[in-house]
């Protein structure tokens, strides 16, 4: 069974009133499957049950960008609670951090993965119980080359898997996971392989790799990759050479099954500083920063940044989060 996060001792704030700004993002994950109107009624009710104060925008994909700045500028909200897509909720916490603001995460992606390392529900009604009661906390972050990540940074096969996946058409959250595994079995079959000069806190080696992936924290152990404790200080390295097929197949299966701990081919490293430079690449590869591709640069510099973020997190963490 995967671990409840474990949070720093704070002193309790839930019990003080909140001044909340909610963005649901109509467009995104599964809110757009859903009557967002009720939705939002149910929300305004939880959270002013509770003694705080909310308002709330529903908004179309386009318009996100627009209303997190304006949000961000509005000194009299403390929280920002953000429902939508992985890059909704991403989007959402470059603006908390950068205004200083905490982040409320309803769980409406298609992983959920923060979600899943804050300890939340994956139910949406349950969710907003558990953050309408909810306290605030400090949680690690991790940048690159200072753009914000929650949970990872990716070379090589994840940002392939994402291209073929995105190519596809998908009406509901169980048909894009569906895409996602295809997409993952496509790649690993014919994998790409990159010369990557790996710097870790200081430490520089040239290395072959298929794949590269450093996240906010370690990923816990027994379940999809995502981190249980999101305060631990430190960045997780996940790397893997140039395989044959049929362990490459292994890899991908042993990734989607969350049994990726066991597999011996995946390396596994800890540091506080990465640094990832592409040596004699013609191309720069593809990179996902929290499973949205990103303009490929040809140096990106990662560093954890410890208790930078506040975030809703509910009383009484989740223990199992790999239901779907």
């Amino acid at each position: 069974m995967p671990n409840a996060p474990q949070f720093g001792a704070l002193q309790p704030e839930s019990k003080v009133p909140m001044q909340i700004c909610a963005l649901l993002n109509k467009d995104g994950g599964t809110l757009k499957t859903i009557d967002i109107e009720e939705f939002a009624q149910n929300i305004r009710e939880k959270f002013e049950a509770e003694g705080h104060e909310i308002d709330i925008e529903i908004v179309a994909g386009d318009q996100l960008i627009e209303t997190l700045e304006s949000i961000a500028e509005n000194s009299k909200c403390e929280v920002v609670l953000a429902g939508g897509g992985d890059g909704t909720i991403s989007a959402a916490a470059q603006y908390c951090w950068q205004s200083n603001k905490s982040l409320g995460v309803i769980p409406a992606g298609t992983m959920n993965l923060f979600a899943r390392s804050l300890g939340l529900p994956l139910n949406l009604e349950d969710a907003i119980d558990a953050l309408a009661t909810g306290k605030q906390e400090k949680v690690d972050v991790a940048t690159a080359n200072g753009q914000l990540f929650l949970h990872q940074l990716s070379v090589g096969l994840h940002p392939k898997i994402v291209k073929l996946r995105d190519k596809q058409e998908h009406q509901s959250r169980f048909q894009k996971i569906f895409g996602s595994i295809k997409a993952a079995l496509t790649t690993f079959s014919t994998p790409l392989h990159y010369t990557i000069n790996l710097s870790l806190d200081g430490h520089e080696q040239q290395e072959k790799l298929s794949l590269i992936t450093v996240s906010n924290n370690k990923y816990g152990r027994g379940h999809m990759p995502y981190a249980d404790f999101p305060q631990a200080g430190e960045l997780g390295v996940y790397s893997a050479r140039p395989l044959p097929t049929q362990a490459n197949l292994k890899l991908a299966s042993d990734l989607l099954l969350g049994t990726w701990d066991t597999n011996p081919d995946l390396q596994e490293r800890t540091a506080r500083n990465v640094s990832i430079r592409f040596a004699n690449s013609k191309k720069t590869p593809d990179i996902t920063i929290d499973g949205e591709l990103v303009s490929g640069e040809k140096r990106y510099d990662i560093e954890i940044q410890p208790k930078a973020l506040r975030v809703l997190a509910p009383t009484e963490p989740e223990t199992a989060q790999d239901e779907s």
